[in-house]
């Protein structure tokens, strides 16, 4: 009897070590396939791919739900395509299951959402966490973003109207071998809280903040595409739309960089948005339908240029414009219109270049 109990027993723990090394295999293997299915993700978002980025997020953290860098990353994507709510859920997972790979990063963005909603005490919260959990940053790395925290934060306070606190920020930046921005420092100095963008007391209430901060999002949102940094130039000019959506301005800087980045649907739907607003911006009708020639949709270019000389008849003696309707009269094979506007343009002292001029003589079948 004992020989069998013991049988059984052997039997049973025999099994039990097999359970056993089925299950953390099964776990290691769970793991492994999170990580590569995070990892896949975060590649996609890096080629701009948001869509197929929040997909393989999601699906990483289906597979690990307490993956603080997924719900990080993710928080990213829906960042870039300006949904903010879902956003700050994904930074909110991160922060709620934190390490330190993540925790600073993500009360950054999650701060910096608040105050494209306008909730500058949430932002201040978050950017405050932020700098606690790194309180004596030694690589420096880390001392860059601590800087950034406080920058933030002290845009936050100026904002506010709270100058002493916000150069307490700009010393700490200092302090940790960071440079502040000299026009910033002046601007606390003459607790000046505005940003210098000019709209009535109705947008003002409409926009809460929006006299600083659209037009902080937007200049800096500038000097990336300046320098070809297209995707941070989009993320500020989104943080701009998100307090004043209707500022044309910003919606056409938006509109460059993402033609620029070979967007054209997204760069078509900024422009359409501006005309909405001023159906009378002439210039933003040229912009379309340069746009237009560029996915070779010569009919819409033209309808555009056509529309922007109505605007403004006096374009009838820019050489530029009628440069550029030329090509879309060429690709149309309208080439009596084609020739008017290459002439007139030659007449106005344009420089056509010679290649279009030769291929314009040889489709066409004439001279001039």
């Amino acid at each position: 009897m004992k020989v069998v109990k013991s049988l059984a027993i052997c039997i049973l723990i025999a099994g039990l070590t097999f359970l056993f090394s089925i299950t953390v295999s099964g776990k290691v293997y769970a793991q492994k396939s999170a990580d590569s299915t995070y990892q896949k993700g975060v590649d996609y978002l890096k080629q701009n791919k948001v869509d197929d980025a929040i997909l393989e997020l999601t699906k990483a953290i289906e597979l690990n739900p307490k993956s603080d860098k997924a719900y990080y990353d993710r928080g990213r994507a829906y960042d870039a395509k300006g949904e903010i709510d879902k956003a700050i859920e994904d930074y909110t997972n991160a922060i709620n299951n934190p390490s330190a790979e993540t925790i600073q990063a993500a009360c950054n963005n999650r701060g910096l959402d608040y105050e494209k909603k306008g909730e500058l005490d949430k932002a201040l919260q978050d950017y405050t966490k932020g700098i606690e959990g790194m309180p004596n940053p030694t690589f420096s790395g880390f001392k860059y973003f601590k800087s950034v925290l406080h920058r933030n934060r002290a845009e936050v306070y100026r904002v506010k109207g709270e100058f002493d606190k916000a150069m307490e920020d700009v010393r700490s930046i200092q302090a940790l071998g960071g440079d502040a921005d000299p026009a910033f420092i002046e601007k606390v100095r003459n607790k000046d809280s505005s940003g210098g963008v000019n709209v009535g007391s109705k947008e003002k209430e409409k926009y809460p903040g929006s006299n600083s901060e659209v037009n902080l999002y937007n200049s800096r949102g500038y000097q990336s595409f300046k320098s070809g940094r297209y995707d941070e130039a989009i993320a500020d000019y989104n943080r701009a739309l998100a307090i004043n959506p209707d500022d044309t301005l910003v919606l056409a800087n938006r509109a460059n960089a993402y033609g620029s980045k070979g967007k054209i649907n997204e760069a078509i739907a900024d422009f359409k948005r501006i005309l909405e607003i001023d159906p009378n911006d002439y210039k933003v009708c040229h912009d379309l339908g340069l746009t237009y020639a560029d996915i070779r949709d010569y009919s819409s270019a033209l309808y555009y240029f056509n529309k922007a000389l109505e605007i403004n008849p006096a374009l009838e003696n820019d050489g530029q414009f009628h440069n550029d309707r030329c090509v879309a009269y060429f690709f149309l094979r309208d080439y009596n219109n084609c020739w008017a506007d290459v002439n007139k343009a030659i007449q106005l002292g344009y420089r056509v270049h010679p290649q279009f001029l030769s291929e314009l003589k040889r489709t066409s079948g004439r001279g001039n």
